[in-house]
């Protein structure tokens, strides 16, 4: 936005990354099975900072859209692999309490990205350095574990027709909340500064969705533990449509729009951590 880009190449280049994500998604089920969790994951966590080396050296714009490519896929290797892992190590009777502590932590991470920016300002090395001092606690605290599942059972094929045909109610909302939680990423700063909010309170915007991620998550795992994981779900989700399209209703009014916000991201989260639940469930390996 600062650079001159219209609203259309930002959104392009939110795009890109997420393209990073789809152009890998079947490779990772074939590096688990011969790696294991901890040694896929820690490649995802190692390339993503050979990525952010080359945009510490290149201020490139063109670049920057292949460097957003190649990190999205690095990031997609991280998700998967963690996401997986915990499916898999998790019994079904404490499935929701734990999803959603992991999903509180994994939402304190994007907490954790726009509030740092308060501090390393927009352009320069510092956001850079700050990125590649995050990727490396990651491998440092990988280093800390270990599988706890053999490589063959990760190896399991998951992308046969019958399982997605399946699994194809939860993918349908896994496509919707990723609708949802990359268009208000990218472009939620930039749609409060064209309503006239102030640079700093747009961005806080994203600040009060992250924060409405780790609170409202844990209480919506906790039920999930104990009512109906389905009808939670369909409440969820008519929940957070309404959420969402209330974003659209935000003014200069702090209080409201950090509210608006915090309940959107909230509930867009829980909506993804149930259904991350049931495929838990559901599927093994």
């Amino acid at each position: 936005e600062q650079q001159g880009l219209s609203v259309s190449l930002i959104g392009l280049h939110a795009a890109v990354g997420t393209l990073g994500v789809l152009s890998c998604g079947r490779l990772f089920p074939r590096v688990i099975g011969r790696c294991g969790y901890q040694r896929s994951t820690a490649i995802a966590f190692g390339s993503s900072v050979l990525v952010l080396l080359g945009l510490l050296v290149h201020d490139s714009m063109a670049l920057s859209f292949v460097l957003r490519l190649l990190l999205g896929m690095c990031f997609a290797g991280v998700w998967v692999c963690t996401e997986a892992w915990i499916n898999e190590v998790v019994p079904d009777a404490h499935r929701g309490k734990v999803n959603a502590g992991f999903q509180a932590l994994y939402s304190f991470g994007f907490f954790l990205g726009p509030g740092a920016t308060y501090l390393t300002g927009f352009a320069g090395a510092a956001p850079i350095v700050f990125m590649l001092a995050m990727m490396g606690a990651g491998l440092l605290a990988l280093a800390g574990l270990r599988d706890r599942i053999s490589t063959a059972s990760a190896a399991h094929d998951g992308s046969s027709r019958a399982l997605l045909g399946r699994a194809r109610g939860i993918l349908f909302v896994s496509l919707l909340i990723g609708l949802c939680e990359t268009a208000i990423f990218a472009l939620l700063p930039v749609y409060g500064v064209k309503q006239g909010l102030s640079t700093e309170l747009a961005v806080s915007l994203l600040l009060a969705y992250s924060a409405g991620e780790i609170l409202i998550a844990l209480p919506i795992g906790w039920l999930a533990d104990r009512l109906s994981r389905h009808r939670l779900r369909i409440a969820c989700a008519l929940a957070a449509a309404s959420a969402v399209f209330m974003l659209l209703t935000i003014t200069e009014s702090r209080t409201y729009a950090w509210s608006v916000a915090a309940l959107a991201g909230g509930l867009v989260v829980s909506l993804h951590n149930v259904a991350l639940i049931m495929l838990g469930e559901r599927f093994r390996g």
